[in-house]
């Protein structure tokens, strides 16, 4: 069916052709021929009457792209607009195996040998493809999933691969491979068959690649390797040639951001408990799988930081679970549950520091849950397995300790690490040190289909039990440099609580230079004032949260010309800082006349 305006209706349905599930759908813009693929290995050709109509059934012709075992999610179909009468058509697809990509240069009707994409021991079994077409005949991109595993079985694990190829319609094409994504995206089978059969569909079919204006590759994929099931993630080229017409290497954005300091959204943007390892959206709680009412709830999640408390055999695990909703006068049947993992393999911040690359699904599996259900003790731990199918199996393991927080909306849970060791089977036992990851939160109503809200899996969290720290950091900048005599000069300073804990009493001396005079001072937090004699700026910060920052603004003039040096030092009164060597910054100006 066509659409003209925009989606908002359609024309009368076309019967393409009895082609099995339907791969892809692609419209050649300079003539309006349609293009749909299907699982049996047919592509349908629509010509219109004119580019501007959708063609008819009469108008669609079917055949043969590819044969043999092509009925594996999805088989792709795109046209190119390179600069071809009718572009040049492709189809990408996997036998279970390896991608293959075929072409036709004649609307379709008769097709190239197939030829293999995926290469390498890192990708011997090779899944899902997509592809995008470039500017030029023969310029392509296909990306698929790829295991180091010699099938698609439940120990397999996968990441996210591209080729590009410039000349794919040769007849000995080549293909530039590599590997796209930067961490495993998948632990388990793949689903080939959509909603058929009982394998793992988690990935879904959230899989696309695209280039922008300098034919670098964007490619969005599904990623359930830290979460309960697939999240979209993007990664965008940085280097490397583009599919660009004049085949160039892909400019460089520039450096990297600085990595977050947490999960995103920030626990502060949510109204999260700040230094959560896991935060969620406010009002996101699906009513029916289905609904979404933008209220406060109590299964309504907002952040989950981990810690602990105690030490030695008694050392516990500590989950705080922050709601948006009262806690007060629960009804029966609302549940509250963690999951985490430990001895997960990966398990290291991604560049981002926003989540883990951790692979949940390989370490031992544990979740603590509380819950108004009479049938149910009220808080509790267990183990939990992913199954072939994607699910996840609980099994109660005994009871916990905790608490609801009606004041601050806070369900708070507790496990002996005790507890848990006794059913540790993928590495050592779980102790101060140990990783956890995968620490996704759930809630849930216990009747089907009812209200439900899950995070994704966060951050990661290393049991430390140890005395209370807070490390204190200082930058500083200066502008401009150089600078001339009498020209205002600016010192940026920035006063950073890396944690685990809050900083109190913290306290910036700043020595000004000889040769300059003071003109003003700020702060974002606390007061600043200037010592006697003019030579040192004393602010009194207070306290500042882990991961908070405090921006402190100085400005002065130069009275001599040479070079000029700014001294600045943070202290705190406690906790105890770990690490002073980064409590001195310093920055020199050249004055000049």
């Amino acid at each position: 069916q066509r659409s003209d305006d925009g989606g908002l209706t359609y024309g009368p349905a076309a019967t393409a052709g009895a082609i099995g599930q339907v791969g892809e759908i692609d419209v050649h813009q300079p003539t309006g021929n349609v293009y749909v693929s299907g699982s049996s290995g047919q592509v349908c050709t629509g010509t219109p009457s004119a580019p501007n109509v959708a063609p008819t059934t009469l108008q669609y012709a079917c055949h043969q792209a590819a044969t043999g075992s092509v009925a594996n999610i999805f088989f792709v179909v795109k046209v190119a607009d390179d600069g071809t009468p009718n572009g040049t058509v492709y189809v990408a697809y996997s036998d279970g195996h390896d991608i293959f990509l075929a072409d036709s240069v004649d609307k379709g009707a008769t097709w190239s040998q197939p030829v293999k994409v995926s290469h390498g021991t890192d990708s011997r079994t090779s899944l899902f493809p997509w592809l995008e077409t470039g500017p030029t005949p023969g310029s392509v991109g296909v990306v698929w999933y790829g295991s180091s595993s010699a099938s698609n079985v439940d120990g397999a694990d996968w990441k996210a691969f591209y080729a590009q190829s410039y000349d794919a319609t040769s007849a000995n094409p080549t293909f530039r491979q590599v590997i796209a994504s930067d961490h495993f995206i998948h632990a388990s089978n793949i689903s080939t068959g959509g909603t058929l059969g009982t394998a793992n569909r988690n990935l879904l079919d959230y899989f696309q690649v695209s280039f922008d204006p300098n034919g670098a590759a964007v490619i969005a994929y599904t990623d359930d390797h830290n979460d309960y099931d697939g999240h979209t993630y993007v990664t965008h080229q940085i280097g490397g040639p583009g599919l660009n017409a004049a085949k160039s290497v892909v400019p460089s954005p520039g450096p990297a951001p600085a990595p977050q300091t947490g999960p995103y959204p920030s626990a502060a943007d949510v109204g999260g408990e700040a230094g959560s390892q896991v935060t969620d959206f406010r009002h996101d709680v699906a009513d029916g799988l289905l609904v979404v009412t933008p209220t406060d709830d109590p299964l309504d999640v907002l952040s989950t930081k981990y810690s602990c408390e105690g030490s030695g055999p008694s050392t516990q695990l500590v989950t705080s679970m922050k709601v948006s909703g009262s806690l007060g006068a629960l009804p029966a049947g609302l549940n509250w549950r963690e999951s985490f993992a430990a001895n997960a393999p990966n398990s290291v911040l991604s560049p981002t520091g926003d989540y883990s690359f951790g692979l949940s699904d390989r370490g031992d599996q544990f979740y603590l849950r509380a819950s108004t259900d009479p049938t149910q003790p009220q808080f509790a731990y267990g183990t939990a397995v992913r199954n072939s199918d994607g699910t996840l199996s609980y099994t109660r393991q005994g009871t916990a300790s905790g608490s609801f927080d009606s004041a601050t909306s806070t369900i708070t849970m507790k496990v002996p690490l005790a507890s848990l060791n006794p059913f540790v089977t993928h590495g050592s036992a779980i102790g101060p040190g140990s990783v956890l990851v995968g620490l996704r939160g759930q809630t849930f109503t216990s009747q089907v289909n009812g209200k439900r809200d899950i995070t994704r899996g966060g951050t990661q969290y290393t049991i430390g039990c140890a005395p209370p720290a807070a490390d204190l950091s200082v930058t500083k900048t200066d502008s401009p440099d150089p600078v001339h005599i009498g020209q205002n000069l600016t010192y940026t300073i920035t006063v950073r609580n890396s944690g685990p804990d809050a900083a109190t009493g913290v306290t910036a001396t700043d020595l000004l230079p000889k040769n300059a005079g003071f003109g003003s001072t700020s702060t974002t937090q606390g007061s600043c004032s200037l010592k006697p004699e003019k030579a040192m700026v004393l602010c009194s910060l207070g306290t500042i949260a882990s991961g908070g920052t405090v921006a402190i603004t100085i400005n002065v003039k130069p009275t001599r010309k040479g070079q000029i040096t700014n001294t600045v030092s943070v202290s705190s009164a406690s906790p105890p800082d770990p690490n002073t060597a980064n409590n001195t910054a310093s920055a020199t100006t050249t004055v000049q006349p």
